[in-house]
């Protein structure tokens, strides 16, 4: 036994817009329009010049129809989005200033750590090779590297809370467009003004470092409360 879909209110909706009766004359000249359209496909004559014309003074003038008719359905579904968008927006608008205000000073200490964490691998590194340097001169095996203790939770792409929520980080590699020096900036990089498109490729292809413009990882965070 097939069972049958359920019709909702959108579906007769829509069932009501494509029977109404001049969505229904639209469609029916529409059918006539074509097979004449084909006809004018290469003109040879004024006559058949004309004939175009005339079709295609027609169909603009069907087309202005059509938008019009589309509109008039519309119009009351996009005053409706409108009000419900202003409904919530005293609860969104004050939402998303808080989780800003939160996320800047979260993403400037990650940062801080990561770069802490950074120096020190690079010092690390440095004391590295000396050594080896040095066991090979004296003949000896290289030792083994330092370990490093972790800088904070600025390595961990996941942040838990006593509460059971969770904040996870992801990398979204950008740049200060307040803070651009165009006169270091490479050419390639510029139209008449900064070509931010070309920035922006450069970046997510792994660009860490372009003249006069300040690459950095502004993470983006989603996640919530555990329930």
């Amino acid at each position: 036994m097939v069972k049958q879909k359920k019709e909702t209110g959108t579906d007769l909706e829509v069932q009501m817009m494509e029977n109404h009766p001049k969505v229904a004359e639209i469609k029916t000249t529409i059918a006539t329009l074509q097979d004449k359209a084909l006809d004018c496909a290469v003109i040879e004559s004024d006559d058949e010049l004309e004939a175009a014309v005339a079709l295609l003074v027609d169909t603009k003038s069907l087309l202005k129809d059509a938008d019009t008719t589309r509109d008039v359905f519309a119009k009351p579904y996009f005053n409706k989005y409108k009000a419900i968008r202003n409904v919530f927006a005293v609860l969104v608008n004050p939402l998303t200033e808080i989780k800003e205000t939160l996320e800047v000073p979260i993403r400037v200490y990650r940062a801080k750590q990561l770069a802490e964490q950074q120096a020190l691998e690079d010092e690390n590194e440095a004391k590295q090779v000396e050594m080896d340097s040095l066991a090979a001169e004296l003949g000896e095996d290289a030792p083994l590297p330092a370990p490093i203790e972790p800088v904070g939770d600025a390595i961990n792409k996941t942040m838990e809370t006593l509460g059971g929520g969770k904040l996870h980080a992801r990398e979204n590699w950008t740049y200060d467009k307040e803070n651009v020096d165009l006169s270091k900036v490479p050419k390639e990089y510029l139209t008449v003004a900064l070509d931010h498109k070309k920035v922006m490729a450069a970046i997510k292809s792994g660009t860490k470092k372009i003249p006069g413009i300040d690459i950095r990882n502004e993470e983006i965070f989603a996640g919530g409360r555990s329930r």
